[in-house]
């Protein structure tokens, strides 16, 4: 007889019996598994460390603001209380039209009389404002905890931040540090001048997005971020510069040039780690002239002129960077991004990017960046003075994983290629820039290539077909050339995932590792540029064509 009919004979009360059994060995399984916790060590910490290591969490993995640390509460009756009876844990509190009333008292009351972080999203001025009302959540109950608020981070609608706004002159902040106020609307509000008159003594962060200011009575700040509309004067920017000797993040939105009977002030900011300028060239050139700030500072300006004259603009900017990157205490640049767009109307340079991390890798690696478009010039024209800024330090990789415009020609190629003598490695994926990159090097009549890798993508609609077989093709003839020369590529490495892949039959996969010293095929499609991957005895230089 088969189990199944054997299992339609099992009466009633039989199945009663199994499930109670069942029932058990699972509160058994519970026993025995809060028993194995209670002997964790990490349940034998006091309640202090405990605590101080769930505020560590919260606030380091940014999972503060959507309370999903509150997953921690979870694991025990004790870790539960603990989270609830640490007010830093409850201090930060993001309102949002989701947020219920009830809701804000009680993490209000959790917070006990820590200082207080208060973000405020509105996504519309209508939607916002009746919401706020009907949950009795309102800028003048927000400011009834006035000498609690430590930060403010407030964003959205114009009507929202103008209604907090309105009421700043009536109260003092004696422990406010932070003030962010930054409105979706491209029009200006103001903060009044009454902020800035000593009753809020401890404010070091101001970012003002779309929001003025007088700018004349702010001093003694870390970082300032501004993002204006119609700019801000340099007579007035340089001398709040002057008082704000301690500043270490600096982002000016929009900086304009201003006739002055006396020369601008130099200005000094020894602790500054990054510094972004947005505007015109001249201006932004003429803000950096009138800054000393450290080699290790991280540079960005995004300056458009149009065309005319491009590459005198370009060279006429990098100047002030070339005298920056050639201090003697200035980090050694790891990295090149040259990343043209489609629609640029300018270029923006930078000494550093936003890009993911190898867990492997030990630190962010600098670089220099540019984001042009070379319609009118070609690529070397733009490539060769900004290694002229980079002296004597070799670049040895070119990243081109991103596709470049069509008309960079494979004679371009062979040009800009021309320029990099010390290059040992390229990272590309497949796109015609991908094949014409593998074409140049196999017309170099001299190449000291030692490492390829290929990312995996998806077809772009910006190829006019599948590049994959013609990159294939090129990659082994490439490969054959450097083999035959005596000396085969060290290392081709691959990054394929579930969604994206080269498609190379295995022939062709056994074909190109009999040309290489090592292929590595995985998973994963994380690559930082100036990681090495054969070693990190010297550090790798890389120029990204993105």
């Amino acid at each position: 007889m088969s189990l199944v009919a054997k299992s339609t004979l099992l009466s009633s009360t039989r199945l009663r019996e199994i499930h109670r059994e069942i029932a058990w060995y699972y509160d058994q399984i519970a026993l025995l598994k809060a028993e194995a916790n209670s002997h964790s060590l990490i349940l034998a910490l006091p309640t202090e460390i405990t605590s101080k290591i769930f505020a560590s969490y919260a606030f380091g993995s940014g999972t503060r603001l959507d309370l999903r640390w509150t997953q921690v509460m979870l694991v025990c009756r004790r870790w539960y209380n603990i989270a609830l009876g640490e007010p830093e844990l409850w201090a930060t509190i993001e309102i949002s039209p989701a947020m219920t009333p009830a809701f804000f008292d009680a993490i209000l009351s959790r917070s006990g009389v820590a200082p207080l972080s208060f973000r405020i999203t509105s996504f519309g001025p209508e939607v916002f404002a009746s919401q706020l009302l009907q949950q009795e959540i309102s800028a003048s109950q927000l400011l009834q905890q006035v000498g609690r608020l430590r930060e403010v981070d407030h964003r959205g609608a114009p009507q929202s931040i103008m209604d907090f706004i309105r009421a700043l002159p009536r109260h003092k902040f004696p422990v406010l540090r932070s003030l962010r106020l930054a409105s979706d609307h491209n029009y200006t509000l103001r903060v009044p001048d009454t902020m800035f008159d000593g009753r809020a003594p401890y404010l070091t962060t101001l970012e003002l997005h779309y929001v003025d200011a007088n700018w004349k009575l702010i001093h003694g700040l870390t970082v300032l971020s501004l993002a204006q509309r119609i700019g801000i004067p340099m007579d007035q920017l340089l001398p709040m510069l002057q008082r704000s000797p301690a500043l270490t993040h600096l982002n000016v939105g929009h900086v304009t040039s201003t006739e002055s009977p006396a020369p601008y002030p130099v200005v000094s900011l020894p602790l500054l780690q990054s510094l972004c300028i947005e505007g015109w060239v001249g201006p932004c050139e003429e803000l950096l002239r009138h800054l000393t700030i450290p080699p290790s500072a991280r540079l960005s300006v995004d300056a458009g002129d149009g065309w005319d004259n491009y590459v005198g603009k370009l060279t006429r900017l990098l100047v002030p960077f070339g005298q920056h990157l050639r201090a003697a205490s200035a980090p050694t640049i790891r990295c090149l991004r040259l990343d043209c767009t489609f629609n640029s109307n300018g270029f923006k340079i930078s000494t550093y990017a936003a890009v993911p991390r190898l867990s492997t890798s030990d630190a962010d690696e600098p670089l220099f960046s540019i984001t042009t478009y070379p319609r009118a010039h070609s690529l070397p024209q733009i490539i060769a003075p900004i290694l002229g800024i980079l002296s004597d330090r070799g670049i040895t990789h070119l990243d081109c994983r991103n596709r470049m415009p069509q008309f960079t020609t494979l004679k371009a190629w062979k040009a800009a290629l021309g320029l990099l003598p010390a290059l040992e490695g390229v990272y590309i994926v497949p796109s015609i820039t991908a094949v014409r990159v593998l074409q140049a090097l196999s017309q170099l009549a001299d190449t000291r290539l030692r490492h390829i890798h290929i990312t995996a993508s998806r077809v772009s609609g910006d190829d006019k077909f599948d590049t994959r077989p013609l990159v294939l093709k090129e990659l082994r003839q490439l490969l054959s050339l450097i083999h035959v020369r005596g000396a085969p590529l060290e290392m081709l490495e691959v990054s394929e995932s579930m969604e994206t892949h080269l498609d190379f039959d295995e022939e062709s996969w056994d074909s190109l590792s009999r040309l290489v010293g090592t292929l590595v095929r995985n998973d994963d499609v994380y690559i930082v540029p100036g990681w090495c991957c054969w070693g990190k005895a010297s550090p790798t230089r890389i120029i990204e064509l993105s």
